[in-house]
């Protein structure tokens, strides 16, 4: 009997609704990554100059949230390298896209958890991270920013107070 008084009083509505909370934290961070991507996000080929992708980040920023990066599509819808916003601005215009682009590339897949992206964001310190399907065609990106929003989506409500 002593048991149950006091767990009656320890498990109050602030306990319950903590408790909620948590589990509503692990649930959304067990969802897949599909479910936040973004589509919106530049892209070039990599027989392009540096100077054609400027004009390009140019034309379609007032379309976009911004990111840093311009992600390199071979045929097919195939993702076959990144440039950052820095390279481009620091590479002569007159190079190819293919000569100063990054192969080796952190990439997850539409079906990865939250929670795994999560700690690609941690380990390499990424802010954006390409999403691929296993036959590497680019499905979009997701963004640190939506990651946080999709499991603590009191953030988002803060911000736009």
């Amino acid at each position: 009997r002593y048991w149950r008084d006091w767990s009656s009083d320890v498990c109050s509505s602030d306990l319950s609704d903590k408790v909620a909370q948590i589990s509503n934290l692990l649930e959304q961070s067990s969802h897949s990554v599909q479910r936040i991507m973004r589509m919106d996000y530049i892209s070039t080929r990599p027989d392009v100059t540096v100077a054609m992708v400027l004009d390009k980040i140019r034309d379609e920023h007032r379309k976009r949230d911004f990111t840093p990066y311009t992600y390199v599509i071979g045929d097919g819808n195939v993702l076959v390298g990144v440039i950052s916003l820095h390279q481009l601005l620091t590479t002569p215009p007159e190079k190819m896209v293919s000569e100063v682009m990054r192969k080796r590339l952190t990439k997850v897949h539409p079906d990865a958890s939250v929670r795994a992206v999560a700690k690609v964001f941690y380990k390499y310190d990424f802010t954006v991270v390409p999403v691929v399907d296993r036959q590497n065609h680019m499905q979009g990106i997701v963004t640190m920013k939506n990651a946080l929003a999709s499991v603590f989506p009191e953030i988002g409500e803060e911000v736009a107070r």
